[in-house]
């Protein structure tokens, strides 16, 4: 039996309209293939990223913090994200679906950093905060000062047996130029923690007293916290060092909360640290954050190399 179908205007206007849908469909749907997927995925990566995210106060919304993540987690890097339990389902369904990841549940206070003090003295630490009503507070600085602990358990764990990793702040890629893309392709040749100067040390702070820096970074931003690397000696190397000095930070009542300020007498005092220029080197990266220029680093898009910072070379010690 053959079914006749009886052609009027209005049933082609119809067939019409669904075919271009249709149409329309295809190529919009080609067009959202913003990024490569990668022919294989990788059960190891020479480079580990690790970051975290925690839902508390912040001066940026949700909103923007999803957005962000989002270029985060698209990456092809293999990734470990440390986040609260009910986050983690967020955290998953913001990757780029079979790219590699582990994610780590671990609430707030079972931070390394904030068993170090009691509640009277993140009191004390939140009293010396010129910043708190922008947002600032005691789980803030955990999160910011527990990235150095994060990396060196990842390095420890080495969960895709890599030579190399590398913190970055999850909502620290704040466009979308890199989606799908291996940030990670270009490592230093020295050993050591490499991190973004964002700032000129003065003649004075450059000068140990017994071996130990007694400058005051409270409110002078020498480091940028928002990107950490080495290999797994050297991460280890720099996060006992990083937590002996932020001890000491509580033990004088000097604010702390601040991981780059802690980062920046860490440096001082050690041998350890491999320093980028921040400052903009060519013309076209001037309407780039230099905040975020280790990224650029890491991607192979930058001529320059990082210096290590020693004192003890150039003999600035009484």
């Amino acid at each position: 039996m053959i079914l006749r179908v009886r052609w009027t205007r209005g049933l082609r206007w119809i067939v019409l309209a669904l075919v271009l849908a249709l149409v329309i469909f295809i190529s919009y749907s080609k067009s959202e293939e913003s990024y490569p997927r990668p022919a294989v995925i990788p059960s190891t990566c020479k480079a580990t990223l690790v970051s975290a995210y925690y839902n508390i106060s912040s001066k940026h919304s949700p909103a923007e913090y999803v957005n962000w993540m989002t270029n985060f987690l698209s990456l092809q890097d293999c990734l470990v994200v440390f986040t609260s339990k009910d986050l983690e389902h967020t955290i998953r369904n913001l990757r780029t679906p079979g790219f590699p990841i582990r994610i780590v549940p671990r609430s707030l206070d079972s931070f390394y950093v904030a068993k170090l003090l009691n509640d009277s003295g993140w009191e004390v630490q939140e009293s010396l905060d010129p910043e708190l009503e922008v947002g600032h507070s005691r789980e803030l600085y955990w999160i910011w000062n527990e990235k150095s602990a994060m990396l060196k358990y990842v390095s420890e764990t080495n969960p895709f047996s890599s030579e190399y990793f590398a913190w970055l702040d999850i909502g620290a890629i704040r466009h979308s130029r890199w989606n799908g893309r291996v940030l990670m392709q270009n490592l230093p040749e020295e050993a050591g923690i490499l991190l973004l100067q964002v700032g000129e040390f003065e003649d004075s702070e450059l000068v140990l007293k017994d071996g130990l820096s007694h400058s005051d970074f409270f409110q002078k931003n020498r480091i940028g916290g928002g990107m950490i690397g080495g290999s797994a000696e050297s991460v280890r190397i720099w996060a006992d060092l990083f937590y002996k000095t932020i001890k000491r930070y509580f033990s004088l009542n000097r604010f702390g909360g601040k991981d780059q300020s802690v980062m920046a007498t860490t440096c001082l005092e050690s041998d350890v640290c491999l320093l980028l220029d921040g400052s903009p080197a060519h013309p076209w990266f001037y309407n780039e954050p230099r905040w975020f220029r280790l990224q650029n680093y890491y991607l192979g898009d930058l001529s320059q190399q990082p210096s290590r910072m020693n004192l003890s070379a150039v003999k600035r010690t009484l």
